[in-house]
């Protein structure tokens, strides 16, 4: 997150400096996304939302529409408002793949929020049959970014809800061989999470406990638990996880520390 707020505030400063309405526009959005990471209720991410949304009106350009729309659903999604955020990310996701080239990271990134957005919505079915799909598309053009996210995190999911415990396993296994090894990544989270998951889908509390806190100090080195939305969802699988260790230990025993 760190890095991608210094190339972020590099791309805002060299789009300003250039003075071309396109890059500013698309520089403007990405800001509102960043900063809506650990602030989505301010009124600096709306106003910055507002200017982009204006300029790519007037500009009439489908790859910087999509990149505001994408973003506007990006900060929605910060914010908890689910349903305007899968919205959002759709009508941005069908502009890129009618109107754009050369789109793969913003149509893979669109697609992710909506698919989180499903899960939290309750709307399994659909971000399960969207999981196979995309995953179908991005395994043909060779595309890691977009089948790590499709094959981890909430995504991974869409296995677990056919009851095929083995195939969730697996994908995950090879999210994690192809991904690199180095540092704690989004990437490296969606692991954490959906291993998770699958620990608590099969019982195995103790199991789940144990593996989240040994990753726990690495996600806190990442300061990925400054963006509001993920420290909410880490910390709330932390407590599930605590729970189920210790529902399935005797009273009185170890089994109450964890809580």
């Amino acid at each position: 997150t760190v890095r991608g707020a210094d190339f972020q505030t590099r791309n805002l400063l060299l789009a300003l400096r250039a003075g071309e309405p396109r890059r500013i526009a698309r520089a403007l959005a990405m800001e509102a996304s960043f900063l809506a990471s650990s602030q989505p209720d301010s009124k600096r991410v709306l106003a910055l939302l507002a200017l982009a949304s204006a300029l790519a009106q007037r500009l009439r350009d489908p790859h910087t529409t999509a990149i505001v729309l994408m973003t506007t659903g990006a900060v929605q999604f910060l914010s908890t408002a689910w349903g305007p955020a899968r919205d959002m990310c759709g009508r941005a996701t069908e502009l890129l793949r009618s109107r754009t080239v050369g789109t793969s990271w913003e149509i893979a990134s669109a697609e992710l929020f909506r698919l989180w957005t499903l899960f939290f919505l309750g709307e399994l079915r659909e971000m399960s049959r969207r999981v196979f799909a995309l995953l179908r598309e991005s395994e043909g053009r060779g595309d890691l970014y977009a089948a790590t996210g499709y094959r981890t995190g909430l995504a991974n999911a869409a296995w677990l809800m056919s009851g095929d415990v083995a195939e969730a396993r697996h994908q995950l296994r090879d999210a994690a061989r192809a991904w690199s090894h180095a540092g704690f990544h989004f990437q490296h989270y969606w692991n954490m999470l959906a291993q998770m998951h699958i620990d608590l889908y099969v019982g195995d509390g103790a199991g789940a406990y144990k593996r989240w806190m040994e990753r726990w100090p690495s996600f806190e080195q990442s300061l990925f638990p400054r963006i509001r939305v993920l420290g909410i969802e880490a910390w709330t699988v932390r407590g599930r996880a605590a729970l189920a260790a210790a529902s399935a230990t005797p009273a009185g025993s170890a089994g109450e520390a964890l809580l």
